[in-house]
């Protein structure tokens, strides 16, 4: 493996400067350049692995997984953040820098987070739209991720007109995100 790096960063150099100087031998595009150059910089989900090896969280375990390309500290990085439940309403928040060139870990970060009960998401939905518990037929919520936060998405149909609703509410301040209804 240290080999293939250490190739493809050699011929990554070689063709650069065959490039600057405006040489292309053997018939070699700036395309192909490109793919070797590429092929230097460490995928997203090699990324994810790195930090999720690291914090000894399974890829199952790990709530939000949420990646972007990005740079810490003038490198280039790859920003993986993602949650872990470790009680009931209690997760940790951990965010990864991983060095898109070599897989380094650049910086990493914790954060203990407490996220309100489903029963609430589904209240602060209901009370959006002034409905009771009884006005409504399936009432769901379940925990997902939204833009690299948890979140509730909570729906549910109004009995009386069969008006379907669609809340999504952060889950730990229990603000309303976004909401949609079937109009």
């Amino acid at each position: 493996m240290k080999q293939k790096k250490v190739s493809a960063r050699l011929a990554a150099l070689f063709l650069s400067l065959a490039m600057a100087a405006g040489v292309f031998t053997a018939g070699v595009t700036p395309a192909e350049t490109a793919v070797v150059l590429a092929a230097s910089k460490i995928s997203e989900s090699k990324a994810e692995k790195i930090a999720l090896k690291n914090a000894k969280v399974s890829e199952n375990k790990a709530k939000a997984l949420y990646t972007i390309d990005t740079s810490k500290n003038g490198k280039s990085a790859w920003r993986v953040s993602f949650f872990k439940k470790t009680a009931d309403r209690k997760y940790t928040h951990y965010i990864y820098f991983i060095g898109s060139k070599d897989g380094s870990i650049i910086k990493k970060s914790t954060k203990g987070v407490t996220i309100i009960r489903p029963t609430r998401a589904k209240d602060i939905a209901l009370d959006e739209e002034d409905y009771d518990r009884d006005d409504v037929d399936d009432l769901d919520c379940d925990l997902d991720e939204y833009d690299d936060k948890l979140v509730y998405d909570v729906s549910f149909t109004v009995i009386e007109d069969d008006k379907s609703y669609d809340y999504t509410i952060n889950a730990r301040s229990g603000n309303v995100m976004d909401s949609d209804d079937d109009d």
